[in-house]
């Protein structure tokens, strides 16, 4: 693939917040000095989250200190435990909150693994990588609670900094700062 291919990750690995419950604004926490506006501890709504849970200020997030959560992108976890829920979320039924926060932790982890794998596989021809990201992908269906999703960063991680690997990424990089 030439180095001018841009890797477009597939629509599971694109965050759609509207087939999500807003489990980004609750699990994670902000911190102000990393540009989320003031600090709020996780497993805490955000102010802002609306009923519908969409964000009640999203078009001034940056000019309110909120470029934190302009930069973030969940890779699609929140809409993959959302849809793991069928209709239930952490606000109308409190049961499954903690629960929900979990599994998002995990799957956060997994898509973003798994759309660093996407990304390498597009500019490099290495079998290895389709497989390792199939593995990650099919730990995504299994409970949360029994994945070891560290493991497969791991793992993914080491394969990506191999050197034939690592020289490929490298050399993309390297081509497109020369363009």
């Amino acid at each position: 693939m030439s180095a001018a291919t841009h890797a477009v990750l597939p629509a599971h690995l694109q965050a759609d917040c509207t087939a999500c419950v807003g489990l980004c604004c609750v699990v994670a926490p902000f911190d102000a000095v990393q540009g989320f506006g003031f600090d709020k501890p996780a497993h805490t709504p955000c102010p802002h989250l609306c009923a519908d849970f969409r964000c009640g200020i999203h078009e001034t997030l940056e000019a309110r200190g909120f470029r934190g959560c302009v930069v973030f992108d969940c890779q699609g976890a929140g809409q993959r435990v959302t849809r793991r829920y069928e209709g239930r979320n952490w606000r109308d039924a409190p049961e499954v909150a903690q629960e929900m926060y979990e599994a998002y932790t995990v799957m956060r982890g997994l898509h973003e693994t798994m759309a660093l794998l996407h990304t390498a596989s597009v500019h490099v021809a290495d079998a290895r990588l389709a497989a390792m990201l199939e593995t990650v992908e099919a730990l995504c269906e299994r409970a949360p609670d029994r994945v070891d999703a560290e493991r497969a960063r791991r793992e993914a991680m080491a394969l990506l900094a191999e050197p034939g690997v690592r020289e490929a990424l490298r050399g993309l990089r390297q081509a497109r700062a020369e363009r």
